[in-house]
């Protein structure tokens, strides 16, 4: 199979992927200096009411005090998913919408290449570049651990919460991808996955301290990200194939609409 168009997507991202990896670095560097200083606080965290740490997103953790429950409070639960849903729905959205607003996409399938080939290798382009941002924060993140920072971090249960995350932002991006290719406008993809977004995560939320509420958190993402306690304890083992299947439910329709639509 030929590869050209992927090479090419991922080289002409490569000094903006140089800044994003450098800015997740940064931010995963700094958490791991201000942990020494906070640490004590974080651990008073542990009278607040368990309904009030739930709504956050902080179900499973039972000691906030510990580095595991300092990074899922502080990172894991908010700040990473925002910055990786971003970077993951961007790529997903500017592969097909993207290109044609600026008029590439009707150069590029001027030649014989066909509109499945084009989605598919965009589409791995933006697991490929999300799987290397996820990268550049596990190795952040492990510094603390080789800097005994947090020596009794696991290095294989970190890259897990951090391909846990990853796999959102795949789920997301792929999302993107379908909402563009099937609409070909930027401006109403980026509204549809960032309104579904936002909805998942307000509704996980409040199915951990909504009894009535409950069953609703097996629809949204975030349950298959945040329903688990990788750091502490492993991944569920089945809930990455759940975020792998929206992301291949969401790649296949996509595929479909695009070869299917007229182009603008």
């Amino acid at each position: 199979m030929n590869t050209a168009l992927f090479r090419r997507c991922v080289n002409d991202r490569r000094r903006s992927m140089l800044w994003w990896g450098a800015g997740v670095l940064l931010l995963s560097l700094t958490y791991m200096l201000i942990y020494p200083s906070i640490k004590e606080v974080f651990a008073e965290l542990d009278e607040f009411p368990v309904e009030i740490l739930e709504a956050f997103g902080l179900q499973g953790i039972s000691d906030l005090g510990t580095p595991e429950g300092y990074l899922t409070a502080e990172l894991f639960s908010f700040t990473a998913p925002i910055v990786v849903i971003v970077f993951a729905v961007a790529l997903g959205v500017s592969s097909i919408a993207g290109s044609e607003r600026s008029g590439e996409m009707e150069l590029l399938l001027a030649n014989p290449i066909s509109r499945a080939t084009v989605l598919t290798q965009r589409f791995a382009a933006m697991l490929v570049l999300t799987l290397l941002l996820g990268a550049a924060m596990w190795i952040g993140l492990a510094a603390g651990i080789v800097l005994d920072v947090w020596p009794e971090v696991s290095h294989w249960n970190l890259a897990e919460q951090v391909f846990a995350l990853v796999l959102l932002g795949w789920a997301f991006g792929a999302i993107g991808l379908f909402a563009s290719a099937a609409s070909g406008n930027s401006g109403m993809s980026y509204a549809v996955v960032g309104a579904l977004a936002v909805a998942s995560f307000v509704l996980n939320s409040f199915t951990q301290i909504v009894e009535e509420l409950d069953p609703l958190k097996w629809i949204t993402p975030f349950q298959y990200y945040s329903g688990s306690t990788p750091l502490a304890d492993g991944l569920t083992w089945w809930h990455p194939l759940v975020s792998l299947g929206i992301a291949a439910a969401s790649y296949t329709a996509g595929r479909y609409a695009f070869e299917r639509r007229d182009l603008k």
